[in-house]
């Protein structure tokens, strides 16, 4: 989840950089590098290892191993790490259960995994809950209501938002351990819900600042604190979610 960003800030950076290119590449550009990267991971994909969990359960226990042995024990088959997970798929991998049948997913409600499911469902809505859905696909109307109407400075803003996200995203991966993942969910979502608050008031003095058109028909606004308070929000609360949503994702 924390490098989710290294490819937004290639995406926002493409964007930004397509400006200058004018015509159809503008947006062609942007469309290419799509399709690029999910291309990269097909044709690579028939490079990564096979699950060592899966050739087990279909007995392949030797190729197993192997894997185990060269990713986690550092070339030595004897190695502590290897000999528990072997004893763990021993002892727990149903060797003619739903770990064999891609369309059993009853294991998902046993033996405390619905627990364990709901948790991380349970994460993912909240995660959405937070407001972060509106700053991703809706920040363009959001930097409108903040006085920010060009593409080029909506561009720029972007930019730099995913820049300092991956920032805190990675500092917070840090974090995890030294604080505990509740600590840092429960100063995150407060963190959101007090920036949301902040920024919704700054957005609503701006547009109350209103003060008609110039020659040219532009909108003309009178509180210039109340738009640059509203786009430090905006930062403000990538950092919040970045630092303690992110990586417990």
């Amino acid at each position: 989840m924390t490098l989710f960003f290294s490819g937004s800030i290639l995406a926002s950076g493409a964007a930004r950089g397509a400006i200058n290119v004018g015509g159809d590449y503008s947006w062609r550009l942007i469309t290419w590098l799509q399709i690029l990267f999910p291309g990269l991971v097909v044709i690579f994909s028939f490079l990564i290892p096979e699950s060592p969990r899966w050739l087990y359960v279909h007995n392949k226990k030797d190729e197993a191993k192997k894997i185990l042995t060269k990713y986690h024990g550092n070339g030595d088959e004897n190695s502590i790490w290897v000999t528990l997970q072997l004893r763990e798929y021993e002892e727990f991998l149903e060797m003619d259960g739903a770990d064999k049948r891609w369309w059993d997913y009853r294991v998902l409600v046993k033996k405390g995994n619905a627990y364990r499911i709901g948790c991380a469902i349970l994460v993912a809505i909240l995660a959405q809950f937070a407001g972060n859905a509106v700053l991703s696909y809706f920040l363009a109307s959001v930097l409108d209501a903040a006085g920010y109407r060009s593409y080029l400075s909506q561009a720029n803003i972007t930019l730099i938002n995913n820049c300092q996200q991956f920032l805190f995203a990675i500092l917070g991966t840090f974090l995890v351990d030294r604080f505990g993942r509740r600590k840092l969910l429960m100063f995150a979502y407060s963190a959101c819900a007090v920036i949301w608050l902040g920024m919704t008031v700054a957005s609503s003095k701006f547009e109350e600042s209103y003060a008609g058109v110039d020659a040219q028909g532009s909108p003309i606004y009178t509180n210039d604190a109340a738009s640059k308070a509203a786009i430090a929000f905006v930062f403000l609360f990538g950092a919040a979610f970045s630092i303690g949503i992110t990586p417990i994702q």
